[in-house]
């Protein structure tokens, strides 16, 4: 049976909407960069197959959490899948909230544009030598031995550099995005 294409428009919104803050949740749980996409991937098909098990009124990054949770358990209880980081209910709850800090900060208008917006300035606040090295590795996508070799500079010394500004970006893009305090 054909979906509705405007069925396919929403289920194709609330996944690009909470996939990336979902990802960080269950790699976070996981520590697992490959099993995190698989349940990523499992929560949304689960979420669709459930969605009128979904109680309207209620936080739905909640809802998407509790399908989250629920399969990270059962990952752990397989064997032939990696066992879990998260395994205590205290642990659960401090990911869940700084997931919904993050879903939140996802979902506010504006959010993305203002962060490159910042990210934009903060790559001019760098030194040229470290903006270079940003440009080569993250825009040309150059290795870090080929960067190395074209700026002269060793290999670990990119790796360091690299870090370092990375770092700073971090600092700087958080101090210039409205971001709301993240949760203790």
């Amino acid at each position: 049976m054909a979906m509705d294409p405007l069925q396919d428009i929403w289920t194709q919104a609330v996944i690009e909407q909470n996939r990336r803050w979902l990802l960080a949740y269950l790699r976070a749980a996981t520590g697992d960069a490959a099993l995190s996409e698989d349940l990523v991937q499992e929560v949304f098909v689960i979420a669709y197959q459930k969605r009128h098990e979904y109680r309207k009124g209620n936080p739905f990054g909640a809802w998407l959490r509790g399908i989250a949770r629920n399969l990270v358990r059962r990952a752990a209880e397989d064997r032939s899948r990696r066992p879990t980081l998260i395994s205590t209910d205290a642990a659960w709850e401090v990911l869940d909230r700084c997931a919904a800090h993050l879903e939140d900060s996802h979902m506010r208008p504006g959010y993305e544009a203002a962060r490159q917006s910042a990210l934009r300035r903060c790559v001019e606040k760098l030194t040229n030598k470290a903006r270079a090295l940003i440009e080569g590795r993250y825009r040309r996508g150059l290795s870090l031995p080929r960067l190395a070799g074209e700026c002269g500079l060793s290999t670990r010394y990119v790796a360091v550099a690299l870090f370092r500004a990375r770092a700073a970006l971090v600092s700087c893009v958080k101090k210039n995005t409205y971001i709301v305090e993240e949760p203790s």
